[in-house]
């Protein structure tokens, strides 16, 4: 049984009932007449498995999965206005592909549930969000003021890319709050008795990935030698320590389904003996498998040649730019030379790990598309309570999947997982999905996909002139708006 609360109305005053929620699931599964989905969301799982759904009332929607699904509670997370869409489940799935993107729709912004409503979107620029009259109130924990809108009337959103930019706003009170991926600048904030710096260990995980079709990192001992030169304390102790102090574990992260602060957390690498720094484990992974040390260092294969990998990420992110220097000059101890191949901004992404030709790569095993574009990537997937949200990373053929990791027993056990009722058997699934990408334990030839390196937490500051505002939230939840209907100023 779902259950809304009563009387929730969209903010243009229409009632937001359960027959919004069966307009949802219906144009996220229509089909065309090719059986291909139409609206564009890249994961299903949690709909997929659906059997039957009622309306039993305006407040009242019951859901019947085919077989027990622990994902449930994350199945409903969005809803559409179904007043605003056509009736028609197809047509409306092709309506709100270019809807959502501009959140407008034959003309008109749309309606919102939350506290703020759209209003002015300025590509590049800024976002202009005003205060929802008709807001239903809040049941979060977060929220002390739950029963009635925003105290203020409007919210701008400012696109500022440079962190040191951003961290001059707010030092000239052009902005009281800045949140951004940590960065070393925010140091000069924290001893700043006019500011507050939050954070907490949220779902965002930052790894380096391996492109399993690389001519090196397709053997397994090259991945395993990375795997065991890598000294995750090191960059740790460097640069996370001083931002987050205790907050995360000096060891580094070692699972790709559990956080290191959730109890069903193992770390398969320290298990595995990697991330330690170990380069007489690295060195004699290399020489197993026929690769001498070249007159420089470095190590060379009699076939495939120089042990050179180029590691890519966001340019212009600092923090990914001098953990990847730390980690480039660790490497080079172990006789891997690692040689940066950096995009700027967003970019990185459609030019690099996730370009359509790479992608043809991974999907097809190798045998079409442009296996040759990177080696290996770093940046930070966002997972969430529900380790299922990231199953799409590994599946075989999966547009998410960059590394080209398949596995047929992976496959057929992640559509396990969630069907398990027992808790702790389920997380010992997880478990075991994750130990199959983060070693070579279960899959010795396409197995260590990924090297998690760190959670990296949600982190912002903001001016004590505005009062009332959130501990750092989850990043993969309502940023730092999740308690907007708290904030005021100070004076």
């Amino acid at each position: 049984e779902f259950v809304l609360r009563d009387g929730l109305t969209w903010s243009d005053g229409t009632p937001l009932t359960t027959a919004d929620v069966l307009f949802t699931y219906d144009a996220i599964m229509a089909t065309a007449d090719d059986d291909e989905f139409i609206f564009l969301r890249g994961d299903r799982t949690p709909y997929v498995g659906i059997v039957d759904l009622e309306i039993v009332s305006d407040t009242q929607i019951d859901v019947t999965w085919g077989e027990f699904f622990s994902g449930y509670p994350a199945a409903f997370d969005r809803l559409w206005p179904a007043h605003i869409f056509s009736d028609d489940p197809a047509t409306a799935a092709a309506e709100l592909n270019e809807a959502l993107p501009e959140w407008t729709h034959n003309g008109e912004i749309l309606p919102s549930s939350g506290p703020m409503v759209f209003s002015e979107w300025n590509r590049g620029q800024n976002m202009i969000l005003v205060r929802n009259d008709l807001y239903h109130g809040s049941v979060s924990p977060d929220v002390v003021n739950q029963n009635a809108p925003a105290f203020v009337d409007t919210v701008e959103i400012r696109f500022v890319t440079d962190t040191d930019a951003q961290v001059n706003a707010l030092l000239a009170n052009e902005a009281q709050i800045i949140m951004t991926q940590p960065q070393t600048a925010f140091e000069s904030l924290t001893t700043d008795d006019n500011f507050t710096i939050a954070s907490s260990a949220g779902p965002v995980w930052e790894h380096w990935g391996f492109n399993l079709f690389n001519t090196h990192l397709c053997k397994p001992e090259v991945r395993e030698a990375l795997a065991f030169a890598i000294d995750k304390e090191q960059v740790m102790t460097g640069l996370y320590t001083p931002l987050f102090g205790d907050a995360l574990p000096s060891e580094g992260l070692g699972n790709v389904f559990w956080m290191s602060n959730q109890p069903a957390y193992i770390d398969h690498q320290t298990q595995a003996g990697y991330g330690q720094g170990d380069m007489d484990a690295a060195r004699a992974n290399l020489e197993s498998i026929g690769y001498t040390e070249g007159s420089d260092g470095i190590y060379e294969h009699p076939e495939d040649g120089r042990l050179s990998l180029r590691v890519g990420t966001t340019g212009g992110n600092v923090l990914r730019e001098i953990q990847i220097e730390l980690l480039q000059a660790g490497f080079r101890q172990a006789g891997i030379e690692i040689e940066v191949d950096n995009v700027e901004g967003a970019a990185y992404f459609g030019e690099r790990p996730f370009n359509p030709d790479a992608i043809e790569c991974a999907n097809s095993g190798g045998q079409s598309g442009n296996c040759e574009i990177w080696d290996i990537t770093q940046f930070a997937w966002v997972g969430g309570p529900w380790p299922g949200s990231g199953i799409t990373a590994f599946e075989s053929g999966s547009g998410n999947n960059p590394y080209g990791f398949a596995n047929d027993d992976w496959d057929t056990r992640a559509g396990e997982c969630d069907t398990i009722v027992d808790e702790s058997d389920r997380a010992e699934c997880w478990n075991e999905l994750s130990e199959y990408v983060t070693t070579l334990n279960l899959d010795p030839d396409n197995g260590l996909a990924v090297l998690p390196l760190t959670q990296k937490p949600s982190f912002y500051a903001y001016s004590n002139t505005l009062s009332q505002a959130a501990v750092a939230p989850d990043a993969n939840a309502a940023g730092p708006l999740v308690n907007v209907v708290d904030y005021r100023f100070a004076n």
